[in-house]
């Protein structure tokens, strides 16, 4: 699979920092809307709280409006035609289950594509979530304990645009089997105001974890020396391919990540990879007036202090402390069982919140920006 941004641009050609900003879209906005109660929520939504009671089926399909030029890098500064591309896509299905009330299991699954004028790629989304009434049925205000997984992966995520790091241009960079893993859990309440208006809160936590198996690439030094380097969480290798002026051939392994740093300015397990803790609070609201269902929303996410934030001050750069998302949504129910709709997100901190294996110290000013995604679903109820 192609992959993601690693780095940020430094050749020639690249794109400049924040212009490629893609969201995660709303998958399980679609989902039905019961009267009462605010649309659905995964790990990859930001509504507050899923449908009550419902078994379902959804597909989606989202995307970020925008169109890019994508002419990647062919080697000795020549750039492949260009080919007009949509900035962000997403497509995915899902299934929300009650095997026995009050509990709800939502699983799902998205394909997303990310464009930019250098780089494409290509991450597996899935999500799983738990869920459990607290109070009884006929409370006027429902509470519902969620516990969810989410994950982003690829088995292989190339950035072909080149970039400065070190008094090096990397021409090609890779991350091999690099995934992310974020556990959550939230608790949401759901209160009628009138007949066919419903508020919502939520409050919750949560831990994102970023790794990869192998960092590889190649590039070239100041004196044009090409050389090709892979490095692992306690160990790099450094090798020219080619005779380079007086120099035939030259390979130097480093036995800790300490003389990587040391030899390149990069630590792959401070810089790429890293975890990270935040808590969020989230109002919103919906109305449900006969076939027709529409809902509103804000949430906030505080992110703890973490090594990657050191790590991104320590390059002069700000980290991202808090995110914000709004949305607005809305459905329509064709006959009892069969529902569409659609849906606009904006995001401040897109790829932070939603696929954190694209963010890290090295691309933080590339993605430091806000951006807006729509949804457009189909839910059939069983």
């Amino acid at each position: 699979m192609s992959g993601c941004a690693l780095l940020k641009r430094g050749g020639p050609g690249g794109e400049r920092p924040g212009r490629i900003m893609p969201v995660m879209a709303l998958a399980t906005t679609l989902l039905a809307v019961p009267s009462g109660a605010v649309s659905a929520a995964g790990p990859f939504s930001d509504q507050l709280a899923a449908p009550s009671g419902i078994n379902g089926l959804f597909i989606h399909t989202s995307g970020s409006g925008d169109t890019v030029d994508y002419a990647p890098n062919i080697g000795g500064g020549e750039h492949a035609p260009a080919e007009r591309r949509q900035r962000y896509t997403e497509t995915g299905a899902g299934i929300v289950w009650s095997p026995l009330a009050p509990l709800e299991l939502s699983l799902s699954f998205a394909r997303r594509h990310l464009n930019g004028m250098r780089d494409a790629y290509e991450l597996d989304a899935w999500s799983g979530e738990l869920r459990t009434r607290l109070t009884p049925e006929d409370s006027r205000t429902h509470a519902h304990l969620a516990i969810g997984l989410a994950t982003n992966k690829s088995d292989r995520l190339v950035k072909n645009s080149w970039t400065r790091i070190n008094g090096a241009r990397l021409t090609e960079v890779s991350l091999q089997d690099a995934r992310d893993r974020t556990l959550h859990a939230d608790l949401t309440t759901t209160t009628p105001l009138t007949r066919n208006i419903t508020a919502s809160g939520l409050i919750g936590i949560g831990r994102v974890a970023v790794e990869h198996a192998a960092l590889t690439g190649s590039g070239s030094d100041a004196r044009g020396c090409e050389y090709d380097f892979s490095f692992t969480g306690t160990s790099g290798l450094l090798k020219q391919p080619r005779p380079c002026g007086n120099i035939l051939a030259f390979e130097q392994t480093y036995a800790s990540e300490a003389a990587i740093d040391d030899r390149f300015g990069l630590a792959p397990s401070k810089d790429i990879a890293w975890q990270g803790d935040y808590w969020r609070i989230g109002a919103g609201a919906s109305l449900a007036q006969g076939r027709f269902d529409a809902n509103v929303g804000v949430r906030w996410r505080y992110w703890q202090e973490n090594d990657l934030m050191a790590a991104i001050r320590e390059r002069g750069n700000g980290p991202i402390t808090i995110s914000r998302t709004a949305w607005l949504g809305m459905g329509w129910r064709l006959s009892p069982s069969l529902r569409i709709g659609a849906a606009a997100v904006w995001r401040s901190a897109p790829l932070l919140n939603e696929a954190p294996v694209l963010y890290n110290a090295l691309s933080v000013n590339r993605y430091h920006g806000e951006a807006m995604t729509f949804t457009l679903g189909v839910q059939l109820s069983l």
